[in-house]
């Protein structure tokens, strides 16, 4: 009699297999086109960036990414390296943009009173 935890066993590998199998078959049919996922990988970092509100999110996609990439090339998934490393260019590009287009925060909010005078008034293309 086979345990439970055995067929567990049996039935990871087995889906494992499969979907390793997948993956294989799917880099085979798209090798002359692997070029053309690179912009789709940036595009997916620059999405995720934007998907995810806050920086600590942001900092665990980015970590999560660099795993990617360093299980990629430890396996010997080249395409999987070049992918995830496109993704967190991705998302590093959007964030070097924030960062050049920062600009003065106020602390708090504010109250301010302001005081103006119309000087001339020009009707409008329709006679408003």
């Amino acid at each position: 009699m086979v345990s439970r935890r055995a067929q567990s066993t049996q039935i990871t590998e087995r889906l494992a297999g499969r979907v390793s199998g997948a993956w294989h078959d799917w880099l085979g049919a798209e090798r002359d086109r692997l070029a053309l996922w690179l912009p789709v990988a940036l595009a997916v970092g620059i999405l995720l960036w934007f998907a995810l509100p806050w920086a600590p999110w942001r900092a665990a996609a980015a970590l999560g990414l660099l795993a990617l990439m360093a299980g990629g090339a430890l396996a010997g998934v080249r395409p999987l390296l070049l992918a995830a490393g496109f993704a967190l260019a991705g998302m590093a590009a959007v964030e070097a943009r924030v960062a050049g287009n920062a600009h003065a925060v106020l602390a708090e909010r504010m109250v301010a009173s302001l005081e103006a005078q119309v000087m001339a008034v020009e009707p409008l293309a329709d006679g408003a």
